[in-house]
């Protein structure tokens, strides 16, 4: 009967990778209700979103994940965005 090794430290390797897959994905999953959340506030008090809807801004955030959401952060809450937060519009 033949005998198998196994080496351990690619087992190891292995439930690491699928933890950080895990993580991943929940980030982006956060990600995309953060925008989503985000953007329908925003829609409200500024009328609508730059760029893109809230839906789509959402599927950015669930497919580029902490990319999107700096690109919207930039477009819509940072000295950059061109519509004037409740802040500076006093």
């Amino acid at each position: 009967m033949p005998q198998y090794h196994f080496n351990t430290s690619s087992g190891i390797l292995a439930v690491l990778a699928i933890a950080l897959a895990v993580l991943m994905i929940l980030l982006h999953v956060a990600c995309c209700i953060g925008i989503h959340e985000d953007a329908r506030r925003y829609s409200v008090k500024h009328e609508g979103t730059v760029l893109l809807g809230g839906m789509m801004w959402s599927l950015a955030g669930l497919l580029l994940g902490p990319a999107a959401l700096g690109l919207y952060w930039l477009m819509h809450h940072s000295g950059l965005s061109s519509k004037p937060t409740p802040e500076t519009a006093s």
